[in-house]
């Protein structure tokens, strides 16, 4: 079967930050012409995330947090990867007692905060 996209009349722009436990955090830009409509959430991010990381896909063992923004053409709101992810403000917990079902969708299978710590074992009482 052959995947469908949404075109856009312009390139929509994606900002993501990656914060991670034990280094700096890393500012990441792409622009998008073209979404795959049936994508979900968690097959938009983790796609995102490993062309971010593609030459160093093991840099994001630790990953904390995504936070993203997005801007330009009004037609990708249609595209409901972008729906759920603006529902969530773009953000993205990677820690094992702050992760839900799209962020394990995101790491399953992958490197992907395969070794950051819950946020429990980070704070200092």
């Amino acid at each position: 079967m052959k995947q469908q996209f949404i075109t856009l009349k312009t390139n929509i722009k994606i900002e993501m930050i990656f914060t991670f436990q034990n280094k700096e955090q890393q500012l990441w830009k792409c622009e998008l012409r073209a979404i795959p409509i049936d994508w979900n959430e968690s097959d938009f991010i983790k796609n995102l995330i490993e062309n971010a990381f593609h030459s160093d896909i093991e840099s994001t063992k630790d990953l904390v947090k995504i936070s993203m923004c997005i801007s330009g053409d009004k037609l990708c709101d249609k595209a409901p990867c972008i729906k759920q992810m603006l529902q969530r403000n773009g953000k993205y917990y990677f820690q094992p007692d702050q992760r839900d079902k799209v962020e394990n969708e995101i790491i399953k299978n992958s490197v992907i905060a395969s070794q950051t710590k819950p946020i429990s074992e980070l704070r200092v009482n």
